[in-house]
């Protein structure tokens, strides 16, 4: 069978090697991430409001340390969540000093859940949700109609993470 098109979820720090094994104009959907060039259609999750409101809400409740769990350094929205983070800590003048804590009495720490199987460990403490389903069935929709369409104009379609405190400052 031909590949009409590709929808790719990579966590690749160069997507040169990708795009040299690709024709020309050939239909990609990135999930998740955001290509220097912009030269391709992405679906993005903007976590950004999610996250400042969950690092407010732990500065509210009287944590000064807080500890910030990430992922791969290379990933655009790896950047994107530790720039949040210094920048609500700055806003708030909190030093970065949170080593060998007490979680939940001396430290608090928040996540992502970006799946049930996650969510199962991570249901009580401070989250922020990630919409994975609705991301692939977005990159779905558009990579059919790029297929379709032979489009020539990118977009990047994000959707919106939310938070939850997961009651765990009524907990405490």
């Amino acid at each position: 069978g031909v590949v009409d098109g590709i929808v790719i979820a990579s966590t690749a720090e160069d997507f040169q090697t990708i795009k040299s094994q690709m024709p020309d104009k050939f239909p990609l959907v990135f999930m998740d991430r955001v290509l220097p060039d912009r030269n391709y259609d992405s679906v993005i999750l903007d976590c950004r409001e999610a996250t400042a409101k969950m690092l407010e809400e732990m500065i509210g409740n009287g944590f000064r340390k807080i500890g910030f769990l990430v992922g791969l350094p290379q990933i655009s929205r790896t950047y994107e969540r530790g720039s949040i983070y210094q920048e609500i800590l700055n806003k708030h003048g909190i030093p970065e000093e949170d080593r060998g804590l007490k979680l939940g009495e001396e430290i608090v720490i928040g996540g992502f859940v970006d799946s049930d199987f996650a969510n199962r460990f991570m249901h009580k403490i401070p989250v922020v949700y990630e919409p994975m389903k609705e991301m692939g069935k977005l990159a779905g929709e558009m990579i059919v109609e790029k297929i379709e369409d032979k489009n020539e104009k990118f977009s990047v379609k994000a959707l919106l993470c939310e938070y939850d405190s997961n009651n765990f400052y009524r907990n405490q």
